[in-house]
């Protein structure tokens, strides 16, 4: 393994070599310290490798004999939300459907992404879908367009399917998540084909000269303000020749700016039939109003695609 990636191989890291008697070692794709697989008195026993990546890589491999053995499969279908908190998610979940014996129903919430996960184990795939679907599509109807996904879905990948489906491209001019947006786009395989690029207009003059703010825009309303949102969206739109400009201006923290105080975030998406800004009041330390100012862009964008 440190022969592929090109690495020195240090005397320290040999006993990641070192296999127990009877044991069938495991590839591990994603790095360099293998799995196990081990029968000890009747009981099959896993090693897997500590990092959260390298451990999904090679449990795939494990989970499919371990279904065989347990003679049942477990499956879970998950909806991504956005634009709701928790609480109103739950609120619409529990007054549509009644969660059955044998269904686990959990919210997960990170990233002002809340997903509603629902797991059952089945003799078979076909039956625990069986009783899963008719609940998840219930659920999906409920929320409308509060869903942005299902299962493996993320924001920015359902943004960039989207984007290329109707053969339509975005830019962004960001200010307080300076590129974050940008990077969450280009994360995802295919994006070269609709991202446009963007622009981090940090300082206050950047956001005239880089991204075509009127400077009596700002003047007026100030640097963070759902005018100026609104003109960056334009501004990036027209000068890198997208059918969407995405903008974003805030305070990130920890000092207020302009009397606005942290967490206060504009976003503004312009695109074919017009402007629209979204304003939201974000909690958390610098680095989470920053996370959720992405998903609150990211998720305007994706409510105006069709």
């Amino acid at each position: 393994a440190f022969r592929a990636y090109g690495f020195v191989l240090p005397d320290s890291v040999l006993k990641q070599a070192d296999v127990p008697v009877g044991a069938t070692v495991l590839d591990n794709p994603v790095g360099t310290a293998p799995g196990l697989r081990l029968e000890v008195g009747g009981r099959l026993v896993f090693a897997m490798p500590g990092p959260p990546h390298e451990l999904a890589a090679v449990f795939a491999v494990a989970r499919e004999e371990l279904a065989r053995r347990s003679g049942s499969v477990g499956l879970t279908r998950t909806l991504h939300c956005a634009g709701r908190g928790e609480s109103e998610v739950a609120e619409v979940v529990e007054r549509t459907i009644t969660v059955p014996p044998g269904v686990d129903l959990a919210y997960l919430a990170g990233g002002a992404v809340v997903r509603v996960r629902l797991t059952t184990v089945a003799p078979t795939r076909a039956e625990a879908d069986a009783v899963l679907a008719p609940l998840i599509e219930q659920l999906a109807q409920a929320l409308g367009d509060t869903v942005f996904g299902r299962d493996g879905d993320t924001l920015p990948a359902v943004v960039v399917a989207r984007l290329l489906a109707a053969g339509q491209s975005v830019a962004v001019a960001e200010s307080l998540t300076a590129g974050l947006v940008g990077a969450a786009l280009t994360d995802i395989a295919g994006s070269s084909a609709v991202f446009r690029g963007g622009v981090q207009v940090y300082a206050t003059d950047l956001k005239t000269t880089l991204a075509g703010v009127d400077a009596a825009v700002i003047a007026a309303h100030g640097a963070v303000s759902p005018e100026t949102a609104a003109a960056l969206a334009e501004g990036v739109r027209e000068r890198l020749g997208a059918t969407y400009g995405l903008g974003l201006t805030g305070v990130a923290g920890p000092d207020e700016q302009e009397g606005n105080p942290p967490g206060t975030v504009h976003v503004a998406v312009a695109g074919p039939g017009g402007t629209v800004v979204r304003s939201v009041r974000l909690p958390g330390d610098r680095a989470r109003v920053r996370l959720l100012a992405v998903t609150a862009g990211l998720d305007l964008l994706r409510r105006q695609l069709h």
